[in-house]
């Protein structure tokens, strides 16, 4: 069973007033973590918290499929923390993620329309045992 399995596209407008729900996408995962394509923005990429691995969901056509499912993205057999997949951010050519059953941040490279182009990277680990690594956000400094 899955609890949060539902992307809702919400409109929101320039003036103020609160915006509404236009549509509701099914996503058969548990959806933890979500960013859209830096030039197809209405394209999001969206982590499956128990399943290990990333959606993408084109909110315009309501197509979701998989791209990218791998053995790196889930949790050790036997985890107590049930949380795989966790924060996710797309940045540049690369999709960002925390893994907080296996306590790594790492990333994998994609194309312009978010599929895979490259292998999962895990570039930190955490140092403290049971120290769950959670979300992942970037700053841009311009100098």
């Amino acid at each position: 069973m899955y609890l949060f399995n539902l992307i809702a596209a919400v409109s929101v407008p320039r003036n103020g007033n609160i915006g509404e729900v236009t549509d509701r996408i099914p996503v058969n995962g548990t959806l933890n973590g979500m960013d859209s394509l830096p030039i197809f923005p209405w394209i999001v990429l969206t982590a499956d918290s128990v399943g290990g691995q990333i959606f993408r969901v084109n909110t315009r056509s309501r197509k979701v499929d998989v791209i990218v499912s791998d053995p790196a993205m889930l949790g050790p057999g036997g985890s107590a923390l049930p949380i795989e997949l966790n924060g996710l951010k797309v940045f540049s050519e690369y999709v960002y993620f925390t893994n907080s059953a296996q306590g790594f941040f790492g990333r994998m490279r994609i194309d312009i329309f978010g599929s895979k182009a490259g292998e999962v990277e895990i570039l930190a680990k955490s140092s403290i045992d049971g120290i769950p690594v959670q979300d992942v956000s970037f700053k841009t400094i311009v100098k």
